[in-house]
């Protein structure tokens, strides 16, 4: 994989000592970016409460650990079943260092806004609609996410 990253120069702005900084950071990513390759894995997506998630067809699902941040692609179709309820949870490779979350794209009945949702020091993340409402049950589902988290892993 290539990757073409713009040039840092008038990027930064402040002290020297910062833009230095930001540089050497900035070199150091791009450098990994061009070297490193991205890890596949396979997400087993779950439903909490009595909701059923089958007929997972994952599309992407890979990681890359550059220094102790973690990169995750994934887009997944999935049919809901059973009583829907409000979370579907996956496990992701490495655990976070910190708690967070981020937006990303699902389709419920019609594509939506979602919000994933990651806890320190657990491999379990959940991904909900941006309404904390229930999904619904059908077929055609998707998550389709980007997010990079840090973790103390270090590669």
């Amino acid at each position: 994989m290539t990757v073409n990253l713009p040039s840092p120069m008038g990027l930064f702005s402040g002290n020297e000592a910062q833009q230095n900084w930001l540089y050497l950071i900035y070199r150091k990513l791009t450098e990994d970016l061009k070297t490193k390759t991205f890890t596949t894995f396979t997400p087993t997506l779950t439903g909490n409460g009595s909701m059923t998630v089958y007929s997972q067809v994952t599309t992407i699902a890979h990681y890359m650990v550059i220094g102790g941040l973690v990169y995750i692609e994934l887009n997944v179709t999935f049919t809901i079943g059973k009583t829907p309820n409000t979370d579907i949870q996956f496990s992701v490779p490495l655990a976070p260092t910190y708690s967070g979350g981020v937006p990303c794209v699902i389709t419920d009945s019609s594509k939506i806004l979602g919000f994933l949702s990651y806890t320190a020091s657990s491999t379990s993340v959940s991904v909900k609609r941006h309404d904390s409402g229930n999904w619904s049950a059908g077929s055609s589902r998707n998550i389709s996410l980007s997010f990079i988290y840090s973790t103390t892993t270090s590669y």
